[in-house]
């Protein structure tokens, strides 16, 4: 009895592939709930009709920087949040790098884009605990997932880093014998500034299994997109 094989990925999708049907083919390989599907859907849906509503066709090959960057000021334009573009940008940004790596598509726009900020004088607000717990179980749902974010959301509470230190983050700035992560940034006037961060246990134990999982070498970035 002959078993049918699905034909490999990189004969359905092309770079004229819209960004649903890129989707639909790529959750194949993803472990996702439903409620993250609906909203990688909803904020791929969203970029599509902005294309379409410019005539053009709402396919990979028009995941454009200048696009991307139009599509961005008009969302401000309209008064959605930074949060928003934010979350729609990532989303956006895992779907681009995923065919990115099997060349199907030679760049991912939303990588580089520069998100406008919040209103100035706004900070976010301080988490209480069962806040904190929340987002930390968030962060553990998606890494049932196997999805890359869970690490950064589990830095981001254990280190207290900022967004730009935890980007800059490479695998040798994890010190495994020494149980901390050694954060370094080089300044114009040639100072340095060194923090040290001792990392719990369970965190460190995962950080080496992400590490393993994704074959990282010493000078690769530490956190994914």
């Amino acid at each position: 009895m002959m078993m049918h094989q699905q034909a490999p990925i990189e004969e359905i999708i092309t770079d004229q592939s819209t960004l649903i049907e890129a989707l639909e083919v790529m959750k194949e390989y993803k472990f996702w709930s439903d409620s993250t599907l609906e909203g990688y859907q909803s904020d791929a849906q969203c970029f599509e009709n902005f294309l379409c509503d410019r005539g053009l066709d709402p396919t990979l090959q028009n995941g454009r920087l200048d696009y991307v960057q139009k599509w961005i000021k008009e969302q401000k334009d309209g008064g959605v949040s930074a949060s928003t573009m934010k979350r729609r940008t990532t989303a956006l940004s895992s779907l681009f790098s995923f065919y990115r790596d099997l060349g199907i598509v030679g760049k991912n726009p939303f990588k580089v884009i520069t998100l406008p900020v919040g209103q100035a004088g706004h900070h976010s607000p301080i988490l209480t605990l069962d806040q904190l717990r929340e987002v930390y179980q968030y962060a553990e749902g998606l890494q049932k997932e196997g999805h890359p974010a869970a690490m950064t959301i589990k830095a981001l509470i254990f280190t207290g880093l900022r967004n730009e230190a935890l980007s800059s983050l490479t695998v040798k700035s994890i010190h495994v014998d020494k149980k901390w992560l050694k954060y370094e940034r080089a300044y114009i006037n040639s100072k340095n500034k060194v923090q040290i961060i001792p990392l719990p246990p369970k965190l460190l134990s995962e950080l080496q299994a992400h590490i393993h999982m994704h074959h990282l070498q010493a000078d690769d970035l530490l956190l994914l997109d």
